[in-house]
């Protein structure tokens, strides 16, 4: 019995101690693993921490498509086993990863360490060719051709010589070595077969379009008959084509046809053929202009039309008293439609040139359409892009630039001041304004000590106001406001209340309207303004257009009439001055070297870019009226 009792005692002690230990462990447990490193994320199947994991573990996230982690775990397993031969590997993923989320700063900064720490791995090709497409999608074009032009001798596998050639082609068409971009093509193409072949050869061709026809012709003396020569010949006709030399593209292509009427290109040398006939045949005479002629903005484009007219002698289109042609089209406010009008312009009537559109998007789209078809456009129109679609494409008004460039001569070169803020609305062009005031500033060593924004619906600036006197310390000298001249005389009194008032306000064209008698009060006086046009200048030509436009429609001109006129004037000196031009790229060249053009908007020069050089009237507001500044 007592061994019994005994037992039962024991029996009951055991299973006390058994829960007692149960639950030490319930509460040791979660506090060791509350221990744990968790600067990285710990696998869900593994049961240990062993770094040598790692690498398998970013391989599966990286299948997943997780690869914010699986950099996380490439670099783990890199740093924590830097000798092991994944370590190379685990580099090159991570760098792989990175340039997939286009984060190629990052991406650069570790594939250079996989260069210089391993040098001589397995990998260093690939890493090599990884690092030269980091470079080239970050816009480096010259660095990724040195990495490849560097490790190109020393590669063996066929894959990896295709890889970095096609790659040095492409750096070489960004930089415009056209000869060696071709180069590489070429040894594709003469080397492989199939899909890479094919890639080269779409390649070859789009470089050989974009080349100039010197470069092209260059390499043409030294390729042999075949299919690659028939690539290159019809590269050759469309870069004389974009060049505007259409009739020689015509001479190439029919040449080619009568030698090769069966080829397998045969019937895109004749799409080609029609198109360089096209814009061979030319008008010298007959001028185009696009202008929105109907719809909202049509007002507008009536009174420019008015002045076109009365510049080339012209009542309503026809040939007039300066024998030019006038061929008219309404954009209707319609980017596609004022695309479309171009075509017609050159296919229809082979106008010479064509003035206009005005709206932004319909001056890039029409320029778009212009360069494609060899026409020179000068476009009436503020888009900061337009004259950068290609050499056929001048502009003709008051870019940002050039209202921007104005307004700082004088303050910061008259007046030395340094110091300037920005309130401006937040819409397109007030946002383009601001960028473009801001780097000028910066780039003359100017300041900008504040820069706020506004909503175009706003009537109440305090709050806008405050932020920027205290952005600014109070510490600025000139404000810039790029706006309409309702917005600008509700908020100039509003920045004399909050104590904004020491202080020259600076405005853009838009000021100079002729509602400055009505709508400035005593806050707007003495506001600098870039004037693009001044109707009460002294200038006898001035007076005499003032006078002839108001005697014609019964209305005085303003700023777009003035420009319109002006370069109406400008293409019919370009195409009436003896001897007359013969072809379109003749007047591409008088539009380039234009210098000092003498019109009612100023002297007009135009750059290399086609941007219009010119040195702007600045006017002023006083006893609320325009008035030129002294």
């Amino acid at each position: 019995m007592r061994r019994k009792g005994k037992a039962a005692v024991d029996t009951g002690w055991s299973r006390r101690r058994h829960w007692f230990w149960i639950l030490v462990l319930a509460a040791v447990v979660p506090a060791a693993c509350a221990r744990v490193d968790v600067s990285y994320d710990r696998p869900p199947s593994m049961r240990r921490a062993a770094s040598e994991d790692h690498f398998h573990f970013a391989e599966l996230l990286l299948r997943r498509g997780e690869l914010n982690r699986a950099v996380r775990y490439y670099l783990k397993y890199q740093h924590d086993r830097p000798g092991r031969s994944h370590a190379p590997l685990a580099l090159l993923r991570a760098g792989e990863a990175l340039i997939r989320q286009g984060r190629f700063d990052e991406a650069t900064r570790i594939l250079t360490r996989l260069v210089r720490l391993y040098p001589d791995s397995r990998w260093r090709a690939h890493a090599d060719y990884q690092l030269a497409r980091a470079w080239f999608k970050a816009g480096k074009y010259q660095q990724a051709q040195q990495i490849l032009a560097a490790g190109l001798p020393r590669l063996r596998e066929r894959v990896l010589i295709v890889q970095f050639r096609f790659l040095l082609a492409k750096c070489a068409e960004k930089t415009g070595a056209w000869g060696a971009a071709v180069a590489n093509y070429l040894w594709i193409i003469r080397h492989e077969s199939g899909q890479p072949q094919a890639a080269a050869l779409e390649g070859l061709k789009s470089a050989a379009a974009a080349a100039p026809s010197k470069q092209i012709e260059s390499i043409l003396h030294t390729t042999p008959p075949g299919f690659i020569r028939a690539y290159l010949t019809l590269g050759l006709a469309r870069a004389l084509i974009r060049e505007n030399d259409a009739p020689r593209a015509v001479q190439i292509v029919e040449a080619w046809l009568t030698k090769n009427p069966g080829h397998q290109l045969a019937a895109e040398a004749r799409e080609l053929l029609v198109q360089a006939k096209t814009m061979a045949q030319v008008k010298v005479q007959t001028v185009g202009c696009i202008l929105p002629l109907s719809g909202r903005p049509g007002p507008f484009g009536q009174r420019v039309l008015k002045a076109i007219t009365m510049a080339l002698g012209v009542l309503g289109g026809g040939v007039g008293s300066s024998g030019l042609n006038l061929v008219i089209r309404d954009s209707k406010g319609d980017p596609a439609t004022a695309a479309n009008m171009v075509e017609d312009l050159v296919k229809k009537h082979q106008v010479s040139v064509i003035i206009g559109p005005m709206l932004s998007s319909c001056a890039l789209a029409a320029a778009k359409k212009a360069q494609q078809f060899g026409v020179p456009i000068i476009v009436l129109s503020q888009h900061p892009q337009v004259t950068e679609v290609g050499r056929n494409v001048f502009r003709h008004f008051l870019s940002n630039q050039l209202v921007v460039r104005a307004l700082l001569d004088y303050t910061m070169g008259r007046l030395r001041l340094t110091r300037f803020a920005i309130l401006y609305p937040d819409n397109a062009y007030g946002r383009n304004m601001m960028q473009v005031f801001w780097e000028e500033v910066k780039r003359r060593q100017g300041q900008v000590r504040a820069a706020e924004k506004y909503s175009v619906n706003a009537s109440d600036f305090g709050d806008v106001i405050r932020r920027l006197k205290a952005g600014g310390g109070g510490d600025f000298q000139a404000l810039f406001i790029p706006d309409i001249l309702g917005r600008v005389a509700l908020i100039a009194p509003q920045l004399t209340y909050y104590g904004v008032d020491k202080v020259r306000l600076l405005g853009t064209n838009l000021l100079a309207t002729r509602d400055v008698s009505t709508r400035a009060g005593r806050s707007l006086e003495d506001t600098i303004i870039v004037g693009g046009f001044n109707p009460k200048s002294d200038d006898p030509s001035v007076k005499a257009f003032v006078e002839r436009y108001e005697r014609s429609f019964g209305r005085p001109p303003g700023v777009l009439e003035a420009y319109g006129y002006d370069t109406a004037k400008i293409v019919r000196q370009v195409l009436t001055r003896a001897p007359a031009p013969k072809s379109r790229q003749e007047i591409i060249e008088r539009l380039t070297k234009l210098r000092n053009f003498s019109g009612i908007t100023g002297s007009t020069s135009f750059d290399a870019r086609g941007e219009a050089l010119k040195r702007l009237p600045l006017l002023t507001i006083k006893n609320r009226e325009l008035a030129p500044l002294k």
